[in-house]
């Protein structure tokens, strides 16, 4: 999707920021946490984890997650892809290639859903209790009526960028990682949030996964940016270093919070 309009001054949101005054920071922020979050409690019990949606504390959430998709990628990495492909690194390993076959949409769905099912179930390295769960979460890959329900839009997320578009002025781009398929159905849902984007990146149409630094390559190509001109925010610290790299600015903004941001950006001079 080409950016469209005039460009003056830049905002990446990363969704990407521009700015149509007298600002030069271009700002980038991830789609994951910032406008839409995923509702754990509500998949876990979907996927039977009964036990875990009882736990109170948002780290024991966490640190049991990052262990399950853990063993499920190294479930998922005993699956032969002969083709080369881009595998960024999500905690300290590279996502294995079917996933990025999956965000990249360079296979239909249901070729990738299969291919996932038999592995998970000829697997002699998890548990059956692994395998029900695992199976429960990849069906949603080919049932997006159910598995659209648990993602919800992230309200402060939301705001902040409207914010930046109408009180800042702010032009904005969308940069994220999603199957073609499933942005497609996101933005039919929601065209409302989608309305507050002149531009959009996604990894789905650009076969470019962030936060790997190609896919910021292209980004830049893409839409005329010098990495001095951008400062990247982000939810989670991956891609950080990446964007460093092309000399831009950075910005965490831990699970979405969003509540320092406006004054953040504005220490950077981004407004």
């Amino acid at each position: 999707m080409r950016w469209r309009g005039r460009l003056d001054k830049k905002i990446i949101v990363a969704c990407l920021l521009w700015c149509n005054f007298s600002y030069s920071k271009t700002i980038i922020v991830p789609l994951n946490q910032l406008l839409f979050h995923v509702d754990y409690p509500a998949l876990k019990a979907h996927a039977g984890i009964t036990w875990y949606t009882r736990l109170q504390s948002v780290w024991s959430w966490y640190f049991t997650t990052a262990s399950i998709i853990h063993c499920a990628m190294d479930v998922l990495d005993e699956i032969e892809i002969a083709i080369e492909i881009q595998q960024p690194v999500f905690w300290g390993r590279k996502v294995p290639k079917i996933i990025c076959q999956w965000l990249t949409s360079s296979r239909p769905t249901k070729e990738i859903h299969a291919d996932i099912v038999a592995m998970i179930e000829k697997s002699d390295r998890i548990s059956q209790w692994l395998k029900n769960i695992f199976l429960k979460v990849v069906d949603l890959l080919v049932d997006l009526d159910r598995g659209l329900t648990f993602i919800k839009p992230h309200e402060p997320g939301i705001e902040l960028v409207r914010n930046l578009r109408e009180e800042y002025r702010h032009t904005l781009l969308l940069f994220c990682n999603c199957n073609a398929e499933v942005f497609a159905r996101v933005q039919e849902n929601h065209p409302e949030i989608f309305a507050l984007f002149d531009g959009i990146h996604v990894s789905g149409y650009t076969k470019k996964i962030r936060p790997d630094s190609s896919a910021l390559q292209y980004l830049l190509d893409e839409f005329a940016l010098e990495g001095s001109e951008c400062v990247y925010v982000s939810t989670i610290d991956h891609g950080m270093e990446a964007a460093k790299s092309f000399g831009m600015q950075t910005l965490l903004l831990p699970w979405g919070d969003c509540t320092h941001a406006v004054p953040q950006l504005q220490a950077m001079g981004a407004l």
